[in-house]
């Protein structure tokens, strides 16, 4: 259905919002402007009438993200699965911002979210490309322990096995992490993964053991890692720092 347009004229997309037209020359040309992005664009009178345009910066993922202009693509040409980029890009924004998925509310119902340029997914995919090891997984608390924000400045990849040891869970529990009670009651049992540390008379102990045994772990992990060029000596330095702070809070010596 073709309809007449003017300029001043402002016409709904089927996703994108609305634009209002700036200059007519002819029914191939017609500049319009996105109202909620103010980007630029010249179409045409058939498809403004479909309101099939589309404005690159229209934050369409979550209604936060959107994919930019630049090179990266969200599938392959022909293996239309997700490009790497583009799906560690998606679940870094549903983690902040898409109260359904899983384990959202132990980052944006905690208050996480993601800077402003990597909004743009151009920008993060550059980043991706300049940063991201076969295999590995993005991580935001290592360099910048307790930040609040996925950036350039705090973000790092890292093996998963790495990745794993930092992860806590987001239930409440009465007892600190990797602390449960044994069957009676009366003791304290300490388990760190899948390993069993030992039965304690008080919680004290049982934490000192597991807490001890956890720093260790993270040791001798992050040491293999960068021997064999899986890190990098800034990712190194973050993790022996994230042990001394763990033993200092606890007043826990090596």
């Amino acid at each position: 259905m073709k309809i007449d347009i003017k300029v001043g004229d402002v016409l709904p997309s089927k996703r994108n919002g609305e634009f209002e037209v700036l200059e007519y020359l002819d029914s191939s040309n017609i500049r319009v402007k996105s109202l909620t992005t103010g980007y630029e664009l010249v179409s045409n009178s058939s498809r403004l009438s479909l309101g099939s345009i589309k404005d690159p910066y229209y934050p369409l993922v979550f209604g936060v993200g959107f994919f930019g202009e630049g090179k990266y693509i969200s599938r392959g040409f022909k293996d239309t699965t997700k490009t790497p980029q583009y799906r560690a890009w998606e679940n870094m924004m549903a983690r902040c911002y898409y109260p359904k998925t899983s384990r959202y509310s132990a980052y944006g119902g905690s208050g996480v979210t993601v800077c402003k340029e990597w909004h743009n997914y151009q920008v993060f995919a550059e980043w991706f490309d300049l940063n991201y090891i076969e295999g590995q997984h993005l991580d935001k608390d290592i360099l910048n322990q307790g930040n609040k924000e996925y950036s350039p400045l705090n973000c790092c990849f890292v093996p998963q096995a790495i990745n794993n040891l930092l992860v806590t869970s987001n239930k409440e529990r009465s007892l600190p992490t990797g602390i449960t009670k044994t069957k009676n009651g009366d003791k304290y049992l300490a388990r760190f993964k899948s390993e069993t540390l030992g039965t304690f008379d008080n919680l004290e102990d049982a934490l000192l053991v597991y807490i001890r045994n956890k720093c260790s772990v993270i040791l001798k992990i992050t040491d293999h890692n960068f021997s064999e060029g899986y890190i990098d000596l800034k990712v190194k330095d973050a993790l022996y720092k994230y042990a001394d702070k763990l033993l200092e809070e606890n007043n826990i010596e090596y």
